[in-house]
């Protein structure tokens, strides 16, 4: 992909990269009074990286030859290296720290399955253990909604549409008010980026914006979820930055049918950015791809704990 073609785009992805750094920064190091306020506030910057790739894996399935391409490209780019870290996990933990550290019991009785079948955000554990091991649980939001994709794509075609079902999404979530962040929580996010594909396909860029203006005046009256005000801002944010995208939607999505999305689309592990390839994005030398490298640091972070009880 060009880099003046996502230039914009790629301050977007580095302002994400940032803000997850941040608030992971201020939860290792235990800051407290304003500098964690600032650190906390690097956590809306998942959101963005939700709806950058709600706009991306949209882009992408239009230029896609079949739903069964479209699949297989997003399995084999996530699932091996996601199912390597998950039995990396039960190595360390059921062999060789088994005498130092127990494995909590799952409430749930699924143990280790539910990772096996992306059930870790899907069915509550009253053990982080088995909700988030190895900073793994954007992974089934991901699969959730590229699951979605193809019944997304034929029935949300229009911009209104769009914007009819983000509210639907707002709804559901507004009054299941779940304190679980479900997969179909998440939609909500996803649904936004493609809102904004539509709105730069149908020119209804101000319409978009405006609506947007709109919800955030009683979301803000009633000081409501803050990550939904901040959501509709990114929203806006990415409308109103012209240099988004260079041409048209159609020859970015061109570009990414003939090199992929690996470039851009943020689909594995946006909560595992270590500051090196933050630097190194900055310096346009590296895409943000498969964050391998932060494995050995989150899995070092395990290691650490588990000697320490």
């Amino acid at each position: 992909m060009n880099q003046t073609q996502i230039y914009s785009f790629k301050i977007f992805k580095i302002l994400s990269c940032f803000g997850v750094v941040l608030v992971h920064y201020g939860q290792i190091t235990h800051l407290n009074g304003s500098i964690k306020i600032l650190t906390d506030f690097g956590a809306y910057g998942v959101y963005m990286f939700f709806i950058i790739s709600g706009f991306l894996g949209y882009l992408s399935y239009s230029h896609s030859h079949s739903c069964r391409q479209y699949y297989l490209k997003r399995i084999f780019r996530i699932l091996p290296l996601y199912y390597a870290i998950i039995i990396y996990n039960i190595v360390l933990y059921e062999l060789l720290l088994s005498s130092r550290f127990e494995v909590p019991a799952d409430s749930s009785h699924l143990g280790w399955l539910r990772y096996f079948l992306l059930l870790s955000q899907t069915i509550p554990s009253s053990d982080n253990f088995w909700i988030n091991l190895s900073a793994t649980w954007t992974i089934s939001h991901f699969m959730f909604f590229y699951l979605l994709m193809p019944l997304l794509f034929k029935y949300v075609n229009t911009c209104y549409k769009a914007l009819i079902l983000q509210l639907c999404c707002f709804i559901l979530n507004y009054f299941w008010n779940s304190n679980y962040f479900l997969p179909l929580t998440s939609l909500y996010y996803f649904i936004i980026g493609i809102s904004i594909y539509l709105a730069l396909k149908e020119h209804k860029e101000n319409f978009v914006i405006a609506i947007s203006c709109l919800m955030n005046i009683p979301l803000l009256l009633f000081n409501y979820a803050p990550e939904y005000v901040y959501s509709n801002i990114f929203m806006i944010l990415i409308i109103v930055s012209r240099n988004f995208y260079c041409g048209t939607l159609e020859e970015l999505g061109q570009q990414i049918g003939r090199e992929g999305t690996g470039a851009l689309e943020l689909s594995v592990y946006p909560d595992n950015i270590s500051l090196q390839r933050i630097l190194k994005e900055m310096k346009g030398v590296l895409d943000i791809e498969k964050n391998s490298d932060m494995y050995v640091i989150h899995s070092s972070f395990d290691l650490r704990r588990a000697l320490s009880k």
